[in-house]
């Protein structure tokens, strides 16, 4: 049934060529022709084989659109707290913890210890959680995943960009409709603590945000058909596996085609979703033909001709050839930010990756600090003990601490204890590292938070602090005092068991952390040139001019594969002081 299953599906992309992602979208009174492309949200260098074809559609394009708009303003103003609460009904959260506290956790109380359940966490999901990690640091990692390249290049040509969806609107396409979930089902408990018990909790996270290799693989050489296979299998014939592919992709299919045929039939439109998304009778590639359109294949797979010039550019101190077009970027040694408005013409954009130029002058007495990440292992222990704890200062710390993007703060060792809070700052963008820097703030002379303290939420809409029960006074409220008990005993196993864990693999996290450099050099006369790696620099390539009592800094930071090749070179031969 699931090979015939296969073969209805790939009916509709038989007899167009089977290695492209890319169509021309046209149709007889239509005098400008739009495109369709298939994406992978990834951000491993082999999907990125496209050719300049892709860019070229762009260009011939007055609107690109995207599954999501990624533009950091549209972001911060989507992902609201309120507008994520709007996902989940009150009720629905009454149901469920009186679910929680009636059914589940008593079922899962009388059948694992506290330190079972952690044990079974600990295994099971901290390896997946290591993968991931090296995943994010691996080296053939570019600084964007596939959309965000392809939309900050349409954002940099000043193309409209057009969010298809809404994030709550995927967020529900992944979740489906928590608030019609029924905890009716007396074997519910039953069978989930089953399955705590008997089967591995694994989740792989590294594959499922980075993709399968045989994804990948089979992007990598526009393998249309592979990709509407591995689809396909999704749909395993269970309910769950059934309706999530409904979710993901037939109703959503459904709601692309119908908010873009408007645009479609102006022409002019560029459109490019994840390449699930052309597959089965109900995709887009099946859809647009039954509309009349005629979609003609365009080959991605040959090589890649587009090419940029260089423009000298003067300064007051000194000139300098950039590509045309491009700006000097005001920050140095971490990516540039992709996602943000005001930054048109700050990366240039090639088949090999990104990159963003920089000059500075630094004076000769300014050190050149050595990464050390002491301050974010201080951070994570304290951390790791609960958001609020009592911390030894005369262990801590009798200076101040500042690392990288880690802070700390003087104690005064005559302190025996204080509370620290552990902040949360972004510091690299989401999409490209899901870094956080945890920043330790220190009130000092304060030795534990009462039971009552709540904390303070500020209420946008009534100009004025609004207090709410805390997190751990909600959860008294709702849990029995043994089951309080339970959760706690379970939570400080799983901190101790971590911290066990991360003792054993301390050396091998030290090293995915450290800035590797290496020399390269260019030009006539072998010129040296330094090359970062980094989780807190990234990739960049730097040269240093002597003059006066400094040095002028010449910084180019982007993708691996651009940095490593000899194309960004003219850079640093051209410079010249004046």
């Amino acid at each position: 049934m699931k090979r015939l299953l296969i073969i209805l599906l790939l009916v509709p992309i038989a007899g167009i060529a089977q290695n492209t992602l890319l169509f021309e979208v046209a149709k007889k009174g239509i005098v400008q022709k739009s495109y369709l492309f298939g994406t992978l949200h990834v951000q491993d260098e082999r999907a990125f084989a496209f050719n300049d074809s892709v860019m070229w559609a762009i260009d011939q394009s007055k609107i690109a659109a995207f599954e999501l708009n990624l533009d950091q303003t549209e972001l911060a103003t989507s992902l609201t707290k309120e507008k994520m609460k709007g996902l989940i009904d009150t009720s629905f959260i009454t149901k469920l913890s009186a679910y929680i506290s009636n059914d589940f956790l008593p079922t899962l109380m009388e059948r694992m210890t506290p330190e079972e359940l952690s044990t079974k966490i600990i295994n099971d999901l901290l390896p997946n959680y290591f993968d991931l990690l090296k995943n994010k640091l691996s080296s053939n990692q570019r600084a964007s995943f596939v959309d965000l390249y392809l939309q900050e290049y349409a954002r940099s040509k000043e193309k409209e960009i057009v969010g298809i969806e809404t994030y709550t609107e995927q967020i529900m396409a992944l979740l489906g409709d928590i608030n019609a979930y029924s905890f009716e089902d007396k074997q519910l408990s039953t069978k989930i603590v089953d399955y705590l018990q008997n089967s591995e909790l694994n989740l792989n996270i590294a594959e499922w945000m980075s993709g399968t290799e045989e994804m990948i693989l089979a992007y990598g050489n526009a393998d249309l058909s592979q990709l509407c296979q591995t689809v396909a299998a999704s749909d395993d014939g269970k309910a769950l596996g059934s309706a999530f592919y409904k979710r993901i992709f037939t109703d959503r299919n459904d709601l692309m085609y119908e908010r873009m045929k408007e645009e479609f039939k102006k022409g002019g439109l560029f459109m490019a979703v994840g390449a699930g998304h052309l597959c089965s009778d109900n995709g887009l590639i099946s859809q647009l033909k039954r509309e009349g359109y005629s979609l003609r294949p365009i080959n991605v797979t040959t090589a890649y001709n587009r090419s940029y010039q260089w423009k000298s550019t003067k300064q007051k101190e000194y000139k300098v050839d950039l590509p045309e077009g491009i700006t000097l970027a005001q920050n140095s040694g971490i990516y540039a930010k992709l996602g943000g408005a005001g930054e048109e013409g700050i990366h240039l954009f090639t088949q090999k990756g990104i990159a963003s130029f920089n000059i500075e002058f630094m004076y000769a007495t300014e050190l050149d600090e050595e990464y050390t990440y002491e301050g974010a292992i201080a951070a994570e222990e304290v951390y790791d003990d609960y958001t609020y704890d009592t911390l030894n200062t005369r262990e801590m710390a009798a200076e101040s601490v500042i690392i990288d993007a880690y802070s700390g703060y003087d104690i005064e060792p005559n302190i025996d204890s204080v509370v620290a809070e552990i902040e949360y700052t972004e510091v690299i963008d989401y999409d490209q590292d899901d870094l956080i820097a945890r920043e330790i703030t220190v009130t000092e002379g304060v030795e534990e938070l009462s039971e009552q303290a709540t904390e303070v939420v500020y209420d946008e809409t009534e100009a004025e602090y609004t207090p709410t029960k805390s997190p751990k006074k909600r959860m008294q409220e709702i849990l029995t005092p043994a089951q309080i008990s339970y959760m706690e005993e379970m939570v400080e196993s799983i901190g101790k068991q971590y911290k066990e864990e991360m003792g054993g693999r301390m050396s091998g996290m030290m090293n995915m952390y450290q800035v590797t450099k290496d020399t390269m050099y260019f030009g006539l006369q072998k010129e040296l040139c330094i090359y970062q790696s980094g989780m807190m620099v990234g990739n960049t390539l730097s040269y240093e001019v002597p003059h006066g009592e400094g040095f002028y800094l010449l910084t180019i930071t982007g993708d691996p594969a651009l940095l490593k090749s000899e194309d960004l070179h003219r850079f640093f031969t051209s410079f010249k002081i004046l």
